[in-house]
């Protein structure tokens, strides 16, 4: 940093030294200076290289020697790199339609880049254009050979088939995510996200497994993909432990946009400071500060395993949790190196992490039932919390809205809704939702998650029905806003949750807009993934709700189907009130259980 900012003063107008300023400023999530200084090196690349520039062709073509070439082809791959720095920092800041531009600036000067497409890649992935996403990383992978910005070209071919996983999981494809991912891994052994998203999406398939331990030996396989840095010198003695108050560290991804904000979001703002300091480590440039100014905020992203390991352990860090598990943005390599003498895996991921150094799950006595069946499914000892183990924040922004209850008029049908992510909704679920629509002629399904703005998944989902059904699947739209999103509640009368893996953010804003959530209880193996629905329906009283078998499932729907008009009218206020009334949202008792459990 000091060497180039030494330089621009003696060449302020070297696009080379704007470039590697911008790319430092945003390895240190500066991220309105690295736009800066993109932007300047940007204008100083194009003006050395416009092929729109009639004179400067001319110019070319008469001089016309290697020299010429070769500082255009320099001006040419800054310009790309410009393009593309400006739009990973939009992306990291989840601006989409700002990263797709800068993309498609960079696009019309190469199309055939194997490094901008791997980035439009992306980005069409997150705005769910997943048929534009497919062949830019096609095109990627035709020429992966020709990246610049990768030095390993091994790598960034496992890199690409990585994101091309990813991009078949978006769109609900678990076997075509795998087989990816195994590409990955086939490339590169070694690599750690492939993994990760590998063992990720075969949760999904639990009860696909005829061996149920196989996830949970490839979960203990991550312990290989983690080098411990054996430089550190962590002791933990007295010394140690002697302080005023429990030191927290809490590790995330995401502590603001992501599902698990609604249940972190309590014990942030409502620990005692008197007992504790918390300190919050993110991978993403998002201050915490806006729920408690007692927190301590501190940005990990880019920090390398040890040196983030290093700073935890000079935090003074006695009880380290992990809110990601195996999903987007963990820092599990962090936890492989122990900077904290107690680690614990909390909300984020509903299996084992697989970690040696992990010491503690958090669960309770619904979603893992029976320790001693539940426990071998762990690497981690489990810890149960009384009651329900998370506790839900309807308000989490704190911005107070109202989402009113509107019964909807009664037209001799029954509405059936089912918004979870489309991974979740398998083929064994279809199969069974099929079945209900065959069964009840009177019913209709409601979905909605983002996959199904893809018109061509949208429209291969729905063919996995029978054409006798398909009249009767209504596919929303995506809304705009959270608080549009909940309204459209209003239009299901009961939801119907997926199996083997339950809802849990989905059921939670169900229950709280007063539409109650059938869900399939797992007493066999206590699989988490499927009873946390039903921890969240015991815990609110809503035990009506949670099945033994789906023959069970079947006679309650044919209950309810009997129902008259003032029956659904009184519905939602009854489920609304059970559910922020119940032990669920019950923050005061929640914070009594969490942190009882953490002086023990």
């Amino acid at each position: 940093m000091q060497f180039s900012q030494e330089a621009l003063l003696y060449s302020p107008d070297n696009e080379t030294i704007h470039y590697n300023l911008a790319f430092i400023y945003q390895r240190l999530n500066k991220l309105e200076l690295a736009i800066i200084h993109y932007k300047i090196s940007l204008s100083l690349s194009k003006n050395k290289y416009n092929p729109n520039d009639k004179d400067s062709k001319r110019k070319n073509a008469s001089d016309n020697n290697e020299k010429t070439v070769k500082e255009r082809e320099e001006s040419r791959r800054l310009i790309l790199n410009n393009y593309n720095g400006i739009s990973c920092i939009y992306r990291s800041i989840k601006q989409w339609p700002e990263a797709l531009h800068y993309l498609l600036k960079a696009q019309e000067i190469d199309g055939s880049d194997p490094d901008i497409q791997n980035q439009l890649g992306v980005v069409y992935t997150e705005m769910r254009r997943t048929d534009l996403a497919e062949v830019a990383y096609n095109t990627a992978i035709k020429n992966y050979k020709l990246s610049f910005i990768s030095t390993d070209s091994k790598f960034f071919l496992s890199e690409l088939y990585l994101n091309l996983g990813h991009m078949h999981s978006y769109n609900g494809d678990n076997d075509k995510s795998i087989e990816n991912y195994n590409k990955s891994l086939q490339v590169c052994p070694n690599f750690a996200l492939p993994f990760q998203n590998k063992i990720m999406n075969l949760s999904y398939l639990f009860d696909q497994l005829e061996d149920k331990s196989y996830i949970y030996n490839q979960h203990k396989l991550v312990n290989r993909l983690y080098k411990v840095d054996q430089n550190l010198d962590f002791k933990f003695d007295k010394s140690f432990f002697n302080t005023q108050k429990i030191n927290i560290g809490i590790i995330s991804g995401d502590f603001v946009d992501h599902p698990v904000s609604f249940f972190i979001s309590t014990f942030l703002k409502l620990f005692d400071t008197s007992r504790f300091n918390i300190t919050c480590y993110s991978e993403c440039v998002i201050n915490t500060k806006k729920f408690n100014s007692q927190l301590q905020f501190k940005t990990i992203k880019h920090y390398s395993a040890s040196a983030a390991s290093q700073m935890i352990y000079n935090d003074n860090i006695h009880i380290l949790f992990d809110l990601a598990g195996h999903t987007a943005f963990n820092r599990l390599d962090i936890f492989a190196n122990k900077p904290s003498p107690i680690q614990i895996t909390y909300i984020g991921y509903p299996y084992s992490t697989g970690l040696d150094k992990m010491d503690y799950r958090i669960t309770d006595n619904i979603c893992d039932g029976d320790f001693s069946v539940s426990q071998e499914f762990y690497t981690e000892r489990l810890l149960a919390l009384d009651n329900c183990f998370l506790c839900y924040d309807p308000d989490v922004k704190g911005e107070g809205k109202s989402h009113p209850l509107k019964p909807r008029e009664r037209d001799g049908w029954i509405n059936i809704g089912c918004f979870n992510r489309i991974n979740k909704i398998t083929d064994s679920v279809i199969s069974y939702f099929n079945g209900i629509l065959l069964h009840f002629q009177k019913t209709r399904f409601i979905f909605k998650t983002k996959a199904l703005i893809n018109k061509s998944v949208k429209q291969k989902f729905i063919n996995k029905f029978d054409k006798s059904v398909r009249s009767r699947i209504i596919v929303l739209d995506c809304t705009l806003s959270h608080d549009d999103h909940l309204l459209t509640y209003n239009q299901v009368d009961f939801a119907i949750d997926t199996f083997p893996y339950s809802g849990t953010t989905t059921t939670c804003e169900a229950l709280y807009m007063g539409v109650p959530v059938f869900s399939l209880y797992d007493s066999q193996y206590y699989f988490h993934a499927q009873n946390v629905s039903c921890s969240i329906l015991r815990n609110s009283d809503l035990d009506f709700y949670v099945v033994q078998d789906k023959e069970e499932l079947f006679e309650k729907i044919k209950v309810l189907s009997g129902r008259d008009s003032n029956f659904w009218n009184g519905l939602k206020e009854d489920v609304r009130a059970k559910f922020l009334g119940g032990r669920v949202c019950d923050k005061g008792l929640y914070m009594k259980n969490l942190q009882n459990l953490q002086l023990q």
